[in-house]
């Protein structure tokens, strides 16, 4: 059936309207599951497409105001990035490895603590662990390719095909290529896709798109500004309050901060070891007593002003189901899903507000 413009009319079958969802949810139900089993291989494709979405308002707005173009500003903002990680590097590095140095070498009698504190009695560790942590401790640098290969094995089953360092050379390129494509070419790519939209819903769909990356990409902007933050801000307050390792902690408690209420961990970490060096009741108080004062005025600083500041209005998400979902995440995707996890379930937010849920109402009315 046609309009008197020409364009076929959208049906008002409500029944073939309630099968068009249900094959679309379908199609998004198969896409899923082969996105997961193909996670290892795609993680540098989401990573790039992420952080593309992070830089493409500055890309955007350089273009349409300065005339810029995309790739002149794309080269600038990647100098910058480098310039930045270069100097930090240099300032850091020595401090950062110096303390996990120190780590290593403290490490065994900080199990051996515990050990003591849950058993109830002596007990001792076996010789072996003592010397290889002891070997550790005198080069840390193996023990961190050890802890990112770890990371990195976690992956997939690409990892045992190439091999670690293969796949390290494989991942980064990737993760570059795809990173450059989609910041050079997301107007391109938008354009495209347009057309394949059905025309009688076009309009509704873009907004929904639009929402889904407006909310996709202040997420990631807000996290991992705030991710910056608090990590200066966590690595001061420590410092002060005298918690060891107060670099450590602190980048890594900024770092967990990209992922909602994973600071906590760190402010454990930090309660744990500052706990272990207390030599007395009266101290152990205060070692447990500062870093928290720290840690939860840091959080009613996050919650209370960075957060709303940065991101306006926050994601319609209860807390219950941001923890849900970034455990799911975690246990699907590892550390690539823990960051999709929230702007995925803001997609699917939106998606069932302004597209499913209508027609499931308007299709209740009428039955």
């Amino acid at each position: 059936m046609t309009n008197n413009t020409g364009h076929i009319a959208p049906s008002s079958d409500p029944q073939r309207t309630l099968f068009n969802v249900i094959i679309a949810f379908f199609i998004l139900l198969g896409a899923g599951t082969l996105i997961w089993m193909l996670q290892d291989l795609l993680a540098p494709v989401f990573m790039g497409l992420l952080l593309s979405l992070i830089f493409n308002p500055v890309l955007n707005w350089t273009q349409h105001h300065w005339r810029f173009p995309r790739i002149f500003t794309l080269s600038l903002l990647l100098l910058l990035l480098i310039a930045a990680i270069t100097l930090l590097g240099v300032f850091l590095l020595p401090m950062a490895y110096q303390q996990i140095s120190q780590l290593l070498m403290n490490l065994p009698s900080y199990i051996q603590e515990l050990l003591d504190l849950i058993s109830g009695e002596q007990v001792t560790l076996s010789e072996k662990f003592r010397s290889a942590l002891t070997e550790a401790a005198s080069n840390p640098q193996e023990m961190i390719f050890i802890s990112l290969k770890g990371t990195i094995t976690s992956f997939g089953i690409l990892t045992y095909t190439f091999g670690f360092s293969t796949y390290i050379v494989i991942y980064s390129v990737m993760f570059i290529v795809f990173f450059i494509i989609f910041s050079l070419r997301m107007p391109d790519i938008a354009n495209w896709a347009i057309q394949f939209l059905p025309y009688s819903e076009k309009k509704q769909i873009l907004n929904t798109l639009h929402k889904i990356f407006n909310a996709a990409g202040d997420f990631l902007r807000t996290r991992l500004v705030i991710a910056l933050i608090l990590g200066v801000l966590f690595s001061i307050g420590w410092a002060v309050v005298r918690v060891p390792y107060w670099l450590l902690l602190g980048l890594g408690a900024g770092a967990l901060s990209i992922i909602p209420y994973a600071a906590a961990l760190g402010w454990l970490a930090a309660l744990l070891i500052n706990s272990l060096e207390a030599q007395t009741p009266e101290a152990l108080l205060y070692a447990i007593l500062w870093p928290s004062v720290v840690y939860f005025i840091l959080q009613l600083f996050e919650g209370w002003l960075l957060t709303p500041y940065l991101q306006g209005e926050k994601l319609d998400i209860h807390p219950v189901i941001i923890l849900f979902v970034v455990f799911a995440g975690a246990i699907l995707g590892g550390l690539v899903g823990m960051l999709l996890a929230i702007p995925v379930t803001a997609a699917c937010q939106i998606i069932f507000a302004d597209l499913i849920k209508p027609k499931m109402l308007d299709w209740a009315e009428k039955h």
